[in-house]
């Protein structure tokens, strides 16, 4: 199957919560109901965001922000992606930078590739027993695109306040945050372990590897 094809499949569930995702929403679900609403408004907030693009490509990015952000740990994802090792020798101004370089760099990589998805489809798989009082678990799905299927896995988290986050995806094998961590990591050695030179040269094509 293309590449391409691959993330735009994932990046239309990733990023699909619309603009009625309203947090209470987010917070009252459990795990499976959080993919699974979340990959019902996709076509309706891609439809409405889509036009956005040409003439306002910022304006497009800031409502896909927006969208996501009740249903995303971005904090949670920059600490998995900095690892222990550079999050142990950041400062936290340093830290929080990158959050915000990272949101910043993932969404719009995202967005973009929302452009282009037409005609998924998905299946969520049942809970399992086993996921019963846990407080992370991982959610599987099948999406489908005209005869192409993908199995993407969302691993999602319960914080303390009761909602249920996503915090990495795998696609076909391919975990996400592992590749955003060793991207880190290479920069890191690029730059000497200099993070200010990290944060400032991390992009959204570091990104989309």
């Amino acid at each position: 199957m293309a590449k391409l094809m691959h993330w735009r499949l994932l990046l239309a569930l990733f990023l699909a919560p619309g603009g009625a995702w309203a947090q209470s929403s987010v917070a009252d679900s459990e795990p499976h109901q959080v993919i699974e609403q979340v990959s019902r408004d996709v076509l309706a907030a891609m439809e409405h965001t889509r036009p956005l693009f040409d003439q306002n490509p910022q304006a497009f990015y800031q409502a896909i922000d927006e969208a996501v952000a009740p249903a995303v740990d971005f904090e949670r994802m920059a600490f998995l992606v900095m690892d222990q090792r550079y999050y142990a020798i950041s400062t936290a101004e340093q830290r929080a930078r990158f959050v915000e370089v990272f949101r910043k760099s993932l969404v719009e990589t995202y967005a973009r590739g929302l452009i282009g998805v037409t005609d998924t489809q998905f299946e969520i798989a049942l809970p399992r027993p086993a996921d019963a009082g846990q407080t992370m678990v991982n959610v599987e799905q099948i999406l489908s695109d005209g005869d192409d299927a993908v199995e993407v896995v969302y691993a999602m988290r319960k914080g303390s306040d009761g909602r249920w986050l996503l915090n990495n995806v795998i696609i076909e094998g391919i975990n996400l945050g592992r590749t955003f961590r060793n991207q880190f990591a290479q920069l890191a050695t690029r730059y000497n372990e200099d993070l200010d030179q990290v944060i400032a040269n991390w992009s959204p094509e570091d990104v989309s590897g």
